[in-house]
């Protein structure tokens, strides 16, 4: 081989390295070092050195084998130090983008030998049709990366025995279809039978298809499983939010029949006054009082998913001894779906009365409390809620919390409550520092006229 084969050897191996950040910077989030440009300047330096390091094994004649190894453990590190994204998603990427390596090889090994009944002899460094042949290789692989950017990929978490799995299975395809290719080359050397070593080459190109094939089914099946979790964990809340609702609404049904029925106890015992039976009187009220929960709140604002909601979650906080502490002024253009209504504020209060219960069995002595807050703001309506906990939190690296239940997951509820803020034009503030937990929501107004206020201090 001469200079300009090494240094052509040496451009494709670049180029080779290069698309990988083309690659992956689609697919997950960049983790940067001091600067964007600082990050760069690391990720170009460990794309010379992948480089160097494949075109000095190429220099030596190390197996294909081993190459392909290194060159996967090379990409798994490259994700592992500059992309911010789940083991999963790193191993995943990378396994995709050395499955583009093998087809792209693949797809100019047997344009040459199949087509033009060439030797893969004919092919290697330093020979005749090494520069065309590389050149289709490059462009192959330019392609792929480019339709990449097309497909939406699903994000999923593997389990650790999915993972190692995983991890035998990429290996054990990798190193067989290298190895067939290296048994291609070999069998012209020494049987120098063209006929023969393309058939091996086409075979080691059908292995190389049903093992991508595979591969692509084994990310299906783990998509399709991460779809249908995350759409039996939206069935449960819709179904939990839906039941809430209806106990909602027969709770306000109940109490605008106790409204309705007041007018006729009040009549009653009008006319025990009047007739100075005292004592009759007196038995009448404490029957009358001993009839419902006198620790019971009752909501009035004129909403009746908020007069539900609140009514049954204040009530549930006072009785396990949480200190309550909420001022309500509902606006009457305060439109949102009486349903999405229950289910944030539902959810709000439920995450509040856990924080609290959580900090009870923690500390017991601890003072638990929640404050709560609803009134117009200018041309919005606040929805505010502080409560006390426990100090035990979890954050992602995106600042997002997650659930304390679910490992690396946001939890149901809150990714329930944004939802509901993105999607009605909302904006919300989530935040925590010394132990007091804040979500603080604001909706727009188009008139900030309240009907009525509700204080409890």
């Amino acid at each position: 081989m001469t200079l300009l084969d090494y240094t052509w050897e040496f451009i494709i191996n670049f180029l080779e390295s290069l698309f990988v950040i083309f690659f992956m910077d689609n697919k997950m989030t960049l983790k940067l070092y001091k600067s964007c440009a600082f990050t760069y300047s690391l990720k170009i330096s460990f794309v010379v050195i992948s480089a160097l390091q494949t075109s000095i094994f190429n220099y030596y004649q190390i197996s294909y084998q081993i190459n392909f190894l290194f060159v996967f453990l090379l990409l798994f590190l490259y994700s592992l130090l500059f992309y911010n994204a789940t083991i999963t998603s790193k191993l995943f990427f990378s396994t995709i983008y050395l499955s583009i390596i093998l087809a792209s090889d693949t797809i100019a090994s047997n344009l040459f030998c199949t087509f033009f009944h060439l030797s893969m002899n004919d092919l290697l460094a330093g020979e005749s049709l090494r520069i065309p042949a590389t050149i289709i290789y490059i462009g192959s692989i330019s392609i792929f990366v480019f339709i990449s950017h097309f497909i939406k990929w699903d994000v999923f978490v593997m389990s650790p025995i999915e993972a190692i799995s995983y991890i035998i299975i990429s290996i054990s395809g990798f190193y067989s279809i290298s190895w067939l290719a290296s048994v291609s080359i070999k069998s012209y050397s020494k049987f120098h039978d063209i006929v023969f070593s393309n058939e091996l080459t086409n075979i080691s190109s059908f292995y190389t298809i049903l093992f991508l094939i595979l591969l692509g089914y084994i990310y299906k099946l783990n998509s399709t499983k991460e779809k249908n979790k995350k759409l039996n964990e939206e069935k449960h809340q819709l179904l939990l939010e839906e039941a809430e609702y209806k106990n909602l609404m027969k709770l306000t049904k109940s109490l605008r029949i106790l409204k309705h029925d007041l007018r006729h106890h009040l009549s009653t015992i009008q006319l025990l006054a009047q007739k100075n039976n005292f004592a009759e009187l007196n038995e009448y009220i404490q029957n009358y009082i001993g009839s419902f929960d006198e620790s019971h709140q009752i909501i009035s604002t004129g909403n009746a998913a908020i007069d539900g909601v609140l009514s049954t979650n204040i009530t549930e906080a006072l009785n396990k001894g949480i200190a309550v502490d909420y001022t309500l002024s509902v606006p009457h253009s305060f439109s949102l779906d009486p349903i999405l209504t229950s289910s944030l504020l539902g959810n709000l209060w439920t995450n509040a009365i856990t924080a609290c219960e959580n900090l009870k069995k923690s500390f017991p002595e601890g003072n638990t409390y929640i404050n709560f807050y609803m009134r117009p703001v200018e041309n919005m309506f606040l929805i505010s809620i502080e409560n006390s906990y426990d100090g035990n939190i979890r954050k992602n690296k995106k600042g997002q919390y997650l659930s304390l239940k679910r490992k690396d997951s946001i939890g149901i509820g809150l990714k329930r409550i944004h939802e509901i803020v993105e999607n009605n034009d909302g904006i919300i503030d989530i935040d925590d520092d010394n132990h007091k937990f804040y979500v603080h929501i604001m909706f727009p107004l188009e008139d900030p006229t309240y009907e009525n206020c509700n204080t409890r201090r």
